[in-house]
């Protein structure tokens, strides 16, 4: 899975992130059925970690409401969220910026608007 998608899926949605790590000994994973884990060193993640939930939290104090009363697809990749405190979320997963009702949304982006 590519972790900008999930992260933008993760928004679009109004989810909590989730992240499966190994603290260490990532090389004793090899081999077993948590094999999938292997790249996924919490030192080597941590940063990204942070960033992203601090720019999920961001998101979520600006809407300031999770819970969806709209959610549709206005274009192809494009979808907006309406929640219930009247705030909005356009996300793109288009490698192209969109232009959604006089709004500019970042490719594989989002933005918060009123």
């Amino acid at each position: 899975t590519d972790p900008r998608r999930a992260f933008l899926k993760a928004l679009e949605t109004a989810s909590s992130l989730k992240f499966s790590l190994v603290g260490s000994g990532v090389e004793n994973v090899k081999g077993t059925e948590f094999s999938f884990l292997c790249s996924a060193d919490y030192s080597q993640c941590r940063d990204d970690i942070i960033d992203l939930q601090n720019q999920a939290q961001d998101v979520y104090n600006k809407i300031g409401s999770r819970r969806i009363i709209n959610h549709e697809s206005v274009s192809q990749g494009v979808f907006h969220t309406v929640f219930s405190s009247k705030k909005s979320l356009y996300v793109n997963y288009n490698s192209y910026d969109a232009e959604i009702s006089g709004v500019t949304v970042p490719a594989m982006g989002y933005i918060v608007s009123d």
